[in-house]
């Protein structure tokens, strides 16, 4: 039988020492508030950064704790429900979020010093390390995470990544601070909780960021 001529292989990246004479695609980005939205239980300097197996952008290797950054709590909203919305629209239902997450999920303001950071938002980005957009959206954090390694131990000593939500189309920025400790040390504080941005209240549903959900008890 042909193969399928739809199917397109994941992507690994290559060896480490021919990855190394790769030129990357890096953009300064100056000093701003960052947002990200989390567990109030993981608020706090010591879990501010930390290597998440499902986190994407994670190096492989778990020895570089990172945080994930959206320029608005919008889309740090959409970076961790944005699936199970589409999920529950696609059932016609609605999406449903436990009554706790609105308690506890809080949104950071997490101010950082200017970044260097691999884009692969762009074209040129992306085909800098041979990294493909079916690879970094591919059902198993794996394939992606090993470009990410790649990347932490690239000589050029960058901070993180910055990519685009798939989501808003906004830009975001995952960082570690594995070449840079003072990253770690960065300032930040809880602004609000996801409750916040609870409206239009009606018995157990709510509208957030325009989205009508089901608040479960």
């Amino acid at each position: 039988m042909d193969p399928d001529p739809t199917h397109r292989p994941t992507r690994v990246p290559l060896p480490q020492e021919d990855f190394d004479r790769k030129t990357l695609v890096i953009r300064a980005t100056p000093p701003a508030t960052w947002r990200n939205l989390r567990w109030r239980s993981s608020a706090s300097d010591k879990r501010l950064y930390f290597a998440s197996a499902s986190g994407r952008l994670t190096p492989s290797s778990g020895k570089a704790p990172c945080i994930y950054l959206a320029p608005s709590d919008r889309t740090s909203f959409f970076e961790i429900y944005g699936d199970k919305m589409h999920l529950a629209h696609e059932a016609r239902e609605l999406p449903v979020i436990g009554a706790a997450d609105f308690v506890e999920r809080v949104f950071l303001g997490v101010d950082m010093p200017t970044l260097n950071l691999v884009d692969i938002i762009s074209g040129p980005g992306l085909e800098a390390i041979d990294l493909d957009l079916g690879t970094l959206y591919a059902t198993n954090p794996v394939y992606p995470r090993s470009f990410a390694e790649a990347v932490l131990r690239h000589p050029s000593k960058v901070d993180g990544f910055l990519y685009e939500s798939r989501h808003t189309k906004e830009t975001c920025a995952v960082v570690w601070s594995f070449h840079r400790p003072a990253l770690a040390k960065v300032q930040w504080r809880v602004d609000r909780t996801l409750g916040d941005y609870a409206a239009n209240l009606s018995g157990d549903q709510a509208d957030v960021f325009g989205v009508r959900v089901q608040i479960a008890s």
